[in-house]
């Protein structure tokens, strides 16, 4: 399996480190690190991740701390889809693997019968879902700031647009630069319809009108 620590948020967003074939990476703001974060918070070697096995295990040799999954801890094993957090940024870990979703009912974020919605059939957030009636325009992309932030780096940080519309829901490009797929087309703009495929980058969205 090829797992890759990705950033997610702040300033160095999208700078990543694949951590096949090595045992212990080092985390933090100096050119000597495996994993450079441009942050005055955080130290010149800030975290150490070790892998032990199958597993990978992220530790502070600040002291200091940092958060996993929103718990401020100072060790903590990690997975797959976990989040580490230092200074301003935020940190996860990646999969290349493409997972299928199981079944729509096993989604983890559960969308309410009758509410239009983006199911991820494949890449890194396969089994997670978006409401996307709640605004007139989202925009859906890899950027933190984000209405719909995918953990794709083969997405643009503002790829495309969803227009809620009164005869429905309209997906746009925005100029990304892998573009944006629907039903195996590349589209510039295109009327979504239950069960549409969209593709962006490795990741793939069924769209559900509710």
């Amino acid at each position: 399996m090829s797992l890759r620590l990705v950033v997610v948020e702040g300033e160095s967003l999208g700078v990543q480190l694949r951590l096949q074939h090595q045992n212990v990476v080092e985390v933090g703001r100096s050119a000597a690190a495996d994993l450079k974060i441009n942050d005055p918070a955080v130290a010149d070697i800030h975290l150490k991740v070790y892998q032990e096995g199958e597993r990978y295990t992220c530790f502070d040799v600040t002291g200091q701390g940092f958060f996993h999954n929103g718990e401020r801890t100072v060790r903590a094993e990690i997975s797959i889809g976990d989040t580490i957090g230092i200074g301003a940024h935020k940190l996860r870990l990646l999969s290349d693997e493409a997972h299928e979703l199981p079944t729509a009912g096993r989604d983890v974020d559960q969308i309410p019968a009758g509410e239009a919605a983006l199911l991820v059939l494949k890449g890194n957030d396969a089994g997670r879902s978006f409401p996307v009636g709640g605004k007139s325009v989202q925009i859906l992309g890899r950027g933190a700031s984000t209405d719909i932030t995918i953990w794709d780096i083969r997405s643009s940080r503002a790829h495309c647009r969803i227009d809620k519309l009164p005869d429905g829901f309209r997906i746009s490009d925005l100029n990304s630069s892998n573009g944006t797929t629907v039903n195996g087309k590349k589209i510039t703009s295109h009327q979504l319809a239950e069960g549409d495929e969209v593709q962006i980058g490795s990741t793939v969205l069924r769209f559900r009108q509710g």
